[in-house]
């Protein structure tokens, strides 16, 4: 069984990985563990204030960004890697560039997996319309099973 593990550096990503880790099944699976770095800087917007909306941020490409942050993804796919190494059939960790949904439903594919195992933040449906959702996007066009886990304190 092939087991795409997509992490970053979240509390939904140490609750994924433990998840992971728990599963009796994991011995006999490969596991590719995959960070996307991306080479973006939010900056705020500012909104006109309506009750209950939070400021808006917009993503602007800056390439500047891009080595740092393909360093540090490079460094979180693989303590996650070190991790599930003495569990798993095989581990490899991956770090690739540029949209983090739109990356792990292409490497879901390309590699091919047979599962994609994910943290979530759990935005509500106003944070989800404005930010958009990794999640919902993997969920949506993903070729293959998926679990979304969450982590205990809800973030």
């Amino acid at each position: 069984m092939n087991v795409l593990l997509a992490v970053d550096d979240s509390q939904p990503s140490e609750a994924a990985l433990a998840e992971l880790v728990g599963q009796p099944w994991l011995a006999e699976a490969t596991v590719r563990v995959l960070t996307v770095a991306t080479a973006t800087a939010g900056v705020p917007v500012a909104t006109s204030p309506v009750a209950g909306v939070p400021p808006v941020s917009v993503s602007l490409w800056v390439p500047e960004l891009e080595d740092q942050q393909l360093q540090l993804a490079a460094r979180t796919a693989q303590r996650a890697a070190d991790a599930l190494a003495p569990r798993a059939l095989r581990v490899e960790a991956r770090t690739v560039a540029g949209a983090v949904g739109s990356e792990i439903v292409r490497e879901a594919s390309e590699w091919p997996a047979d599962l994609i195992v994910m943290g979530s933040r759990g935005h509500g449906a106003l944070k989800r319309l404005v930010l958009g959702s990794v999640a919902h996007h993997v969920l949506n066009h993903a070729p293959c099973s998926i679990r979304i886990v969450r982590s205990s304190d809800g973030t």
